[in-house]
């Protein structure tokens, strides 16, 4: 990190979807990093997706089984 410069970030999250355009926004994320000095960036493993995933999964389906949504059909598409 650079000494006297006030640190705006400390990670940057680049979603990719394995698409051109999200692609994209990797030479931006690379300008961020280096221009803050930094030479780390934090890549996602799947084991760590997967966690999320489940963390995701498992809120999903307690807010579709919520008294607030009783009577209602609710899907989740990939759970």
């Amino acid at each position: 990190m650079l000494k006297g410069i006030t640190v705006m970030f400390r990670q940057i999250l680049v979603p990719l979807d394995g698409s051109t355009r999200a692609e994209q926004a990797l030479p931006v994320a690379t300008r961020l990093v280096r221009g803050g000095g930094y030479t780390q960036a934090p890549l996602l493993t799947e084991q760590m997706i997967e966690t999320e995933l489940d963390n995701v999964d498992n809120y999903l389906k307690t807010v579709a089984t919520s008294e607030a949504l009783a009577g209602i059909s609710v899907t989740i598409p990939y759970g």
